[in-house]
């Protein structure tokens, strides 16, 4: 590893380290927006918790090779168990745990490169860095920076990468046996786990096969029959697929005896008819393709007002290149040291499965999931493998090459650049969804902090039963939700004011409120709470995210350029007769509501609501 070792190896560490921006840039990302509050599926981590507490020796044995939906969630399972006996929970625990394992991922890529290209060119290795960093920690895959179960996909696609790292680092039986290892844990930590066994088994033949001879080139290749036999009786070779079958054996059979634990949930139930709909009417091939290739583009798509279509444009050109890469390495295996690309391009292939996994799963169950930012993660590998494969390839028959072909020269030119401008529209609109959610979930967390004060109809129009969950009463039994009653009546404009509320102009049977407010305990965006009557009932939410560029100049103040706030109070959440309205601003930290402005007094004379 000449690019440690060198006289400038200091030089390259920092080099290295501004490599590192996207991974902590990342992180402080995270630390903004995230809010401790549960969503979607992290309501499973309740249950769990709950029976890890609650339960003896086989119980918790039983609850940490539990499935969910079909996945197994070993790593995530067995690293968050210290939490549940703590009685520790935090959102951004799990979230900066995935981070982490993205960041060795990304840390022992680069090592992989380092030595099999043998280079000590800094440039390289900066780019090539900076290039993975900015792909793998995209803004873009939003969902995966802001859901806490997301890291179970971190985990297994490091399980991955490392089993990659130890057949590079560490040699003969110990190498496979770890990868052995580490192989069965990805594919219990996560659904698409199995794929490591797949991709990984060209690397363990090759190794069968150096382990009898150590010169390939030397090797009498002529009676092909005798060489594929010797490649697939190799002990590396044996032990490789017995041990897949035994896994993935344990694995069907572990899933088959736990189908749908959480079927009370019903979003879950919706969700499963029309799978059942879906799956009654036969697999369409067309649907997978096109899924196939929206998902595979969706790091360079989201951020084009069509994304669907930009997406497909660029997974089949993404493919293309792979295509294209791995024809170049086979046109000139005698020239380079092709074994060398083997860890890259399983990465590559590994990348591709698992989004064939995903799309066989999805394309014919529930539409439009193809641009869902959770699967943005294992997408990213593809590209990431395309950029190490073309900066090892030797850099004298590049030039060669394009040189012969001028069409190619600049047509790779041209879709660099269009890559670099769609990667930029996609960081950004990763950005805007990353505060939606944000907002969503600060919204969320007010409810439930004060959920006494939420009526049922007004939870079930706000949220569409996506906020509370069956396992809800346990998780307040447990201490995992945040409480509070506390109304801070001081009507102070501190924080914000309500500025006035009137019959919509455009919705029927409906109030509009408005006003400005910022967040008491610093968060990005305030959270703002209407309520009706001296016993405070939540009637409206929104968010303080509204562009107000008039009251910032006011205030001399370029923190109050986006803190308006604007809301639609239904009819029926207030019934006929006189009602005195307040607007309260939510205190995240303390979870309190501090109010702000004047209090409204307004008169509903009939419900004419629309819903």
């Amino acid at each position: 590893m000449t690019f440690f070792t060198s006289r400038k190896s200091l030089v390259n560490l920092c080099f290295l380290f501004v490599c590192l921006i996207p991974l902590f840039y990342t992180a402080f990302l995270i630390n903004k927006y995230s809010v401790n509050i549960f969503s979607v599926d992290d309501w499973q981590f309740v249950r769990y918790f709950s029976k890890l507490i609650e339960g003896n020796i086989a119980t918790i044995f039983k609850e940490i090779f539990s499935t969910v939906n079909g996945h197994m969630f070993l790593g995530t399972n067995i690293i968050l168990a210290p939490l549940a006996f703590l009685n520790v929970w935090d959102t951004k625990i799990p979230i900066l745990i995935g981070w982490l394992f993205a960041c060795l991922s990304i840390l022992i890529l680069t090592l992989i490169f380092i030595t099999n290209s043998k280079t000590s060119q800094v440039y390289k290795v900066v780019f090539a860095t900076l290039l993975s960093s900015l792909i793998y920690f995209s803004p873009a895959a939003s969902e995966n920076w802001m859901i806490s179960i997301q890291m179970s996909i971190f985990f297994s696609i490091f399980c991955f990468i490392t089993i990659l790292g130890t057949l590079v680092f560490i040699k003969g039986d110990k190498a496979i046996a770890i990868s052995a290892i580490l192989s069965a844990i990805s594919t219990f930590s996560y659904g698409f786990g199995f794929i490591s066994y797949i991709v990984i088994y060209p690397i363990i033949v090759y190794l069968g096969f150096k382990l009898n001879h150590n010169n390939i080139n030397q090797k009498n290749t002529q009676n092909q029959l005798l060489l594929i036999k010797e490649l697939i009786l190799s002990k590396y070779s044996i032990f490789w697929i017995f041990n897949f079958i035994l896994i993935f054996a344990v694995y069907v059979f572990n899933v088959s005896k736990n189908i749908n634990p959480i079927s009370n949930l019903e979003l879950v139930k919706i969700s499963n008819n029309l799978i059942l709909e879906n799956l009654q009417k036969g697999f369409n091939f067309d649907k997978f393709i096109k899924f196939f290739f929206q998902i595979t583009g969706a790091p360079l798509g989201l951020g084009y007002q069509r994304p669907y279509e930009i997406s497909w444009f660029w997974g089949v050109i993404i493919i293309f290149i792979f295509i294209f890469c791995l024809g170049l390495l086979y046109k000139k295996r005698k020239e380079i040291e092709l074994h060398n690309f083997l860890y890259l391009i399983s990465l590559g292939f590994f990348s591709i499965l698992a989004n064939v996994v995903t799309s066989i799963s999805r394309a014919s169950m529930i539409p439009n999931q193809s641009l869902n930012p959770r699967y943005i993660s294992a997408s990213s590998l593809l590209i990431i493998s395309i950029i190490f494969i073309i900066l090892q390839i030797n850099e004298q028959y590049l030039i060669k090459f394009f040189r012969r072909s001028k069409l190619i020269l600049v047509t790779s030119i041209f879709l660099l650049v269009i890559a670099f401008y769609s990667y930029f529209l996609t960081y950004q609109a990763g950005l805007i969804m990353m505060q939606y959610i944000s907002s969503l979930r600060l919204q969320s967390q007010a409810c439930v902090s004060f959920i006494q004060e939420c009526p049922d109809d007004f939870i079930e129009r706000t949220f569409d039963l996506n906020l509370f969950h069956a396992d809800y009463p346990i998780a307040q039994k447990l201490g995992m939700l945040p409480s509070s009653n506390v109304f801070e009546k001081n009507n102070t404009s501190k924080y914000g004011h309500f500025d006035g509320i009137e019959k919509s102009k455009t919705n029927l049977g409906e109030f509009e409120a408005w006003g400005w407010a910022i967040s008491p305990s610093n968060d990005w965006t305030g959270t703002v709470v209407i309520t009706k009557e001296s016993s405070p009932k939540f009637v409206g939410l929104a968010s303080a995210n509204l562009p107000s560029p008039d009251l910032a100049e006011y205030i001399t103040d370029r923190r109050y350029t986006q803190v308006r706030w604007r809301v639609l109070i239904p009819e029926e959440f207030l019934g006929v007769g006189q009602h005195t309205l307040k607007a309260w601003t939510f205190d995240s930290k303390s979870n309190k509501l501090i109010q702000i402005g004047k209090i409204h007094q307004i008169t509903v004379k009939n419900q004419t609501s629309m819903r």
